[in-house]
């Protein structure tokens, strides 16, 4: 099974821009609190969450990406020989957008489970499929189509409820 059967939503998140507190026409557009990496781990283990801020024009954007239970975050570059995906378990208490420094990727539970895509992609043979089409030197990355083109495993219903449920 691919990715790109189960996927509903594969994003990047948002890039942010510096304010300049001197033109208040940056001041009064919409603030989007984005959080990168370290601050979706932050949020996962229920520390205080440190954000950056960015301006966001309502009228450019048809559905912001707000961070939600159940979405599973990819890195879009690593250094360190593998892909620290992260899986957000709670629905958190604030509206938070991801940065530009991963990709969302939220399935169709009425197809499969987000948490049993979540461990396959943890798994040595979905990270080796991810290296070996990342690109780069020293720092890999991966692009929409990488993630998309992905096969893991179709263990029917009942085994993959069973290794969520572990």
């Amino acid at each position: 099974m691919k990715i790109s059967e189960i996927c509903s939503t594969l994003a990047k998140g948002y890039a942010i821009y510096k304010i300049n507190s001197q033109n208040t026409a940056d001041i009064n557009k919409s603030m989007l609190k984005v959080l990168n990496l370290k601050n979706i781990r932050e949020l996962n283990e229920g520390e205080n969450i440190s954000y950056s801020l960015t301006p966001l024009e309502q009228k450019y954007q048809k559905d912001i990406l707000y961070v939600q239970k159940n979405d599973i975050i990819i890195p879009v570059a690593t250094g360190a020989g593998k892909f620290n995906v992260l899986y957000i378990e709670n629905e958190p208490k604030e509206q938070y957008v991801y940065s530009n420094s991963c990709f969302v990727l939220r399935v169709n539970e009425e197809i499969i489970n987000s948490k049993y895509v979540f461990i396959q992609l943890l798994t040595n043979d979905l990270q080796e499929q991810l290296l070996q089409v990342a690109k780069g030197n020293h720092i890999l990355h991966i692009s929409k189509k990488n993630i998309l083109d992905l096969n893991f495993p179709d263990l029917g219903k009942n085994k993959m409820k069973k290794i969520c449920d572990t």
